[in-house]
C-alpha cells in the first residue's frame, strides 16, 4: 500500500498525435507503451463519496489496483491511496460484500510519457481524448502545459465520471458503462457535447472519434 499526495491537470485535446509529436519533439519518452484499461467505480447507496469529492477505484491493465483518492482545496490537488492486487473480480465481490455499489465503468486506452520533472498520460476515452499532467508542483504542470501548446485556462476541472454523466443526460444514455463498443455506434462527439473547449490553440477538423 502507498499514500501520496497527486497533483496533476487534464485538458481536453481533438488529436492526441499532435501532442505525442510535440512530446517527442521537446525530448519526451515513453515510459508506458499504450495499454487498454478497464476502471471500476464504486460508491455507496447513499453517495457519500461523491458528496465528499472521494473516489473509490479498481483499475485493471497489465496490473489489478484499488485506488482512494479524496479532493483537496483545489481540483488538481488530491491525496491517494493505492493497493496493489491480484484480482479484480474478487476485490469486486469484496466492495459489493461491504455495502458499496459499482456506479460507473469506463474503459481507456493510456500512453505515459515522461517529459523533464512531470509525468504525460495521453488518454483516448470512449467519449474523447485527453492530456492528464502530473508533477510535483502545479507551477511545474502548467509549465509543462505551456510547453505542449495547451491553454491553462481551458483545462477539465471535473472527473471522467461527471463528464460521462453530462453526456448521458445530453444523449438519454441509459448505461452507466462507458465502453468503446458502445459508442460506435454514436455519432461523432466534440467538446461541446461535455461542456467542454478544447485545450490546444491549433483544432484539427473532425471532432473527436472514438
Amino acid at each position: 500500500m502507498k499514500s501520496r499526495k497527486e497533483i496533476e491537470a487534464k485538458f481536453i485535446v481533438a488529436d492526441l498525435d499532435e501532442i505525442c509529436q510535440r512530446l517527442l519533439d521537446l525530448g519526451g519518452a515513453v515510459v508506458v507503451p499504450k495499454q487498454s484499461e478497464r476502471n471500476l467505480y464504486f460508491d455507496t447507496p447513499d453517495r457519500k463519496l461523491i458528496s465528499g469529492k472521494q473516489v473509490l477505484r479498481i483499475r485493471t491493465n497489465d496490473t489489478v489496483r484499488m485506488t482512494y483518492k479524496r479532493q483537496e482545496e483545489a481540483f488538481e490537488d488530491r491525496t491517494e491511496i493505492e493497493l496493489t492486487l491480484d484480482d479484480a473480480t474478487e476485490a469486486h465481490a469484496l466492495l459489493l460484500a461491504l455495502g458499496f455499489e459499482l456506479i460507473f465503468a469506463c474503459e481507456k486506452r493510456r500512453e505515459t510519457f515522461e517529459l523533464d520533472d512531470v509525468l504525460v498520460m495521453l488518454d483516448e476515452l470512449p467519449f474523447g481524448c485527453f492530456v492528464e499532467i502530473e508533477g510535483a508542483t502545479l507551477e511545474d504542470i502548467r509549465k509543462a502545459s505551456s510547453r505542449l501548446g495547451l491553454d491553462w485556462q481551458k483545462r477539465v476541472r471535473i472527473s471522467y465520471m461527471a463528464l460521462y454523466d453530462r453526456l448521458r443526460e445530453d444523449l438519454k444514455l441509459t448505461t452507466t458503462e462507458a465502453s468503446f463498443e458502445a459508442f460506435n455506434n454514436l455519432p461523432p462527439l466534440r467538446a461541446e457535447n461535455l461542456g467542454l473547449v478544447y485545450a490546444t490553440q491549433n483544432v484539427k477538423s473532425g471532432g473527436i472519434t472514438s
